[in-house]
């Protein structure tokens, strides 16, 4: 996928990170508790419950199931093909073609376009990519920080709203390491876990006492970026780009999710990665 000239044992490596990639994502979707499939009744209502503080236990209404039908699955699949051109091969100081490992790490704020957060602080760290002259690659793992709009419902029912994120990031660059200052494009493609606590438990007509919950995702990004005297085993870089979250329609405690709504952001990120 990423050059024609890959040798065998750069693919042995790039297989096994893809398999660790995969074992990681499905850490992030489980089959949920009791009630997944939405008949708890829908997530507004529990989020009402927590904002008063009542101990009533939750009606359900025939209706709520009409949005449980519209379960989420999103199959997303991300294919960069790059071809180099060879009619006549010129020798540009012979630019180098052997892999190695590096570890990004950085620090990203997002502000959403629309939905119920706003402002996103993320935090990540990508510990084991394959980078050579043209392309990087590898698995990740991100922290968010989810900051609500004041006054909407979430922001009176819940606290602690906090993303974990596990994906795959790439890069292709413009230009080849020697270069002080290196242009790229990036991309990410991701399964994501919101976490929260209620304010006040949620009481169930099941008898159940609810006091925290949670809602699977997937994410999507695409950004541009430099990053400085790439030869170097410490090298900063600085980075923009747009990227989007679609949830998923039941929580893991089985409420509809008729609050949390699909949203895009645009970003800035600033961090380092390490050679070794």
């Amino acid at each position: 996928m990423l050059i024609h000239d890959a040798k065998p044992d750069f693919c042995l490596k790039l297989g096994t990170l893809f398999l660790g990639m995969f074992l990681l994502a499905g850490c992030a979707w489980d089959e949920g508790y009791e009630g997944s499939d939405g008949s708890r009744g829908s997530l507004s209502q529990a989020m009402k419950a927590s904002a008063s503080g009542s101990a009533e236990p939750l009606h359900v209404s025939s209706s709520s199931d009409s949005h449980a039908s519209a379960s989420a699955d999103t199959e997303a699949s991300v294919a960069a093909t790059a071809s180099s051109g060879s009619g006549g091969v010129k020798s540009e100081e012979n630019p180098r073609r052997d892999f190695r490992f590096t570890s990004l790490l950085d620090v990203e704020y997002s502000a959403p376009f629309n939905g119920e957060f706003q402002n996103i602080t993320r935090f990540t760290i990508a510990p084991l990519c394959l980078e050579n002259d043209r392309y990087c690659l590898g698995p990740f793992l991100s922290v968010d920080a989810m900051g609500l709009k004041p006054g909407t419902l979430p922001d009176n029912a819940i606290e602690n709203a906090t993303m974990l994120e596990a994906g795959m990031l790439g890069r292709y660059y413009l230009n080849h390491t020697h270069n002080f200052i290196s242009p790229y494009f990036s991309g990410s493609l991701s399964a994501q876990l919101l976490g929260w606590d209620y304010r006040n438990p949620v009481y169930t007509s099941d008898g159940h006492k609810i006091t925290s919950d949670s809602l699977t995702g997937m994410g999507v990004y695409a950004g541009f970026g430099v990053t400085f005297y790439r030869s170097s085993h410490v090298t900063l870089f600085g980075e923009a780009g747009v990227g989007g979250t679609i949830f998923n329609q039941v929580t893991t405690e089985g409420f509809n999710n008729d609050t949390f709504h699909d949203f895009g952001y645009v970003s800035v990120k600033a961090g380092l990665s390490v050679k070794f």
